[in-house]
C-alpha cells in the first residue's frame, strides 16, 4: 500500500464520525468503525436497513434512491437499532460515488446529533444569516 493510501485509510479509520460506503441497494461495502452496540453484528455485505429502526427504513430507502437518481447529496436524521432500546438519533449525509457518470455506490457520514443543524454550504461571499429570535425577546 502506498504512503498516500495508508495515510488516507488512517484518516478515515480515525475520523470521529461513522463513515461507510454502500451499494445503491444498501449493502455495506466499507465501514470505518462500528458503534459499540453494533460491534457484534455489523459487517461487510450486510444491509444497512437491518440496523435501522423500522420506522426509519422507508424514509432512508427513499432518500438513498433519490441520491442515486439525482446524483446529488442528501441530509437527514435516522435512528439505529440498539438491542431492545431505541438507538441514538444520528444526523446523516449521503453522497453519490460515480463512475462514468453513473452512481455506482453511496458514501454515508453519520454523527450523533439528530435534530441539530449540521454544517451548511454557502456560496462564496454569501453572508451568514443571523439566528431567528422569538417575538417575545427584546
Amino acid at each position: 500500500m502506498s504512503e498516500s493510501a495508508r495515510g488516507w485509510r488512517e484518516l478515515v479509520e480515525e475520523a470521529p464520525d461513522f463513515i461507510l460506503a454502500a451499494s445503491p441497494l444498501g449493502q455495506i461495502l466499507f465501514l470505518n468503525r462500528t458503534a459499540v452496540s453494533l460491534a457484534q453484528q455489523a459487517g461487510l455485505g450486510e444491509s444497512i436497513y437491518d440496523f435501522l429502526e423500522a420506522a426509519d427504513r422507508r424514509t432512508v430507502r427513499v432518500r438513498l434512491r433519490r441520491v442515486c437518481s439525482r446524483g446529488t447529496p442528501e441530509e437527514f436524521d435516522l435512528r439505529v437499532r440498539n438491542g431492545k432500546d431505541q438507538g441514538p438519533g444520528l444526523r446523516t449525509r449521503v453522497g453519490p460515488i460515480k463512475a462514468d457518470g453513473k452512481v455506482v455506490a453511496l458514501t454515508l457520514k453519520t454523527f450523533e446529533g439528530a435534530g441539530k443543524e449540521g454544517p451548511t454550504l454557502r456560496p462564496k461571499g454569501a453572508k451568514q444569516r443571523e439566528p431567528r429570535t422569538s417575538r417575545s425577546e427584546p
